[in-house]
């Protein structure tokens, strides 16, 4: 059956489900749009994305292809039909023939599909608020996957890398505590998720226009944190610190100085003395504990602070981040503490010596 459709709607389609092909082909199709049931599908073992895509065609295309297809054409209208193995896509002038792979996988998207109800998120945009923070501490090292993670717990998101931590303050969740792939949460973040439901591996999303998002869920304990972020909020011992307008242009300077090729090993250092901030970097050459100074980088800005604090070192990208949300933090022995409305985070302080 030959099915018109404007072009716009089918490559909007394509568009909201791409996040959910694979950029290389680990998984068979992971690379293809699959149509099934009305709509268009994307899975790549982590996240699936569908949308609602009436052509009555059932069968996978290489996402590539075809998105580059519909991007560069600029038919008002297509005309779409499946033709045994093939689909054929007339457009105002030229025609499309695509090769329409059977499905290799068909009972696995059907399992993905397999959710309890949906429940409304309380405040959707709380919710992608607290998402976009704990992002920011989700580790990139997969050598242990929960630090790649998100921790929703009913009114509690969370993260950590072990070198940095958020957690925020969320209206309720209504489904069990989950865990999730901080990279599927960049991906969530591209939307407005309303509401949500779960399933035993996976945890879904509802989107505005129908469509639907899925994540795979980590089925594992996570770290207790309980106890450090009560540490940080016990402010009875810490200084607290309200970072001059040129701080962030400061520390861009220092990091010219301070970036390494492996970045864990990139440091700024600060002290606070007699109302004044200095931040320091090196640029060193060699290894070991004595490597050779190239290059050194110093700059001093006045700041009012409630007593000294003794020269530590941080990672500044961390701290260049935090401070693009606020420039208040409490400098705690180990640790400092930047807050917002609803949310935390801290970033480690160690004691190292000056360059």
């Amino acid at each position: 059956m030959k099915t018109t459709i404007d072009r716009k709607t089918f490559l909007d389609a394509l568009e909201l489900t791409k996040p959910g092909l694979a950029s290389r082909e680990i998984l068979e199709q992971s690379t293809h749009f699959a149509f099934m049931d009305d709509r268009v599908v994307t899975y790549n073992d982590l996240i699936s994305i569908s949308h609602p895509l009436p052509l009555g065609i059932e069968g996978c295309i290489p996402g590539k292809v075809l998105l580059s297809v519909l991007k560069k054409d600029k038919s008002k209208e297509l005309q779409v039909e499946a033709v045994g193995d093939q689909l054929l896509i007339q457009a105002s002038t030229p025609s499309y023939n695509f090769n329409l792979e059977p499905f290799r996988n068909k009972r696995l998207f059907k399992q993905i599909d397999k959710r309890g109800p949906w429940k409304k998120i309380p405040d959707p945009d709380k919710f992608i608020i607290a998402l976009r923070l704990c992002c920011e501490t989700c580790s990139k090292d997969a050598s242990n996957p929960l630090f790649c993670c998100i921790h929703v717990n009913k009114d509690l998101a969370e993260s950590t890398d072990n070198e940095k931590m958020t957690w925020c303050n969320l209206p309720e969740i209504p489904i069990k505590p989950f865990l999730f792939s901080g990279s599927s949460a960049v991906d969530l973040l591209k939307y407005r998720p309303t509401h949500i439901a779960e399933s035993k591996d996976w945890v879904y999303f509802k989107l505005t226009q129908g469509t639907e998002f899925a994540s795979r869920v980590y089925n594992e304990k996570y770290k207790d944190l309980s106890h450090i972020q009560e540490q940080a909020l016990n402010l009875d011992n810490a200084v607290k610190v309200v970072f001059p307008p040129d701080t962030k242009k400061m520390i861009e300077r220092a990091y010219v100085f301070a970036k390494r090729d492996f970045p864990p090993d990139e440091c700024i250092y600060l002290s606070f003395q007699n109302d004044k901030m200095t931040i320091k970097a090196s640029i060193l050459k060699g290894y070991g504990n004595n490597p050779d100074k190239q290059a050194c980088f110093e700059e001093s800005a006045r700041v009012r602070v409630d007593g000294d604090i003794p020269e530590f070192t941080t990672d500044p990208k961390m701290l260049l981040e935090a401070i693009n949300h606020t420039p208040e933090c409490y400098i705690h022995k180990n640790m400092i503490l930047f807050q917002g409305e609803g949310w935390n985070r801290v970033i480690n302080k160690r004691t190292q010596k000056s360059p």
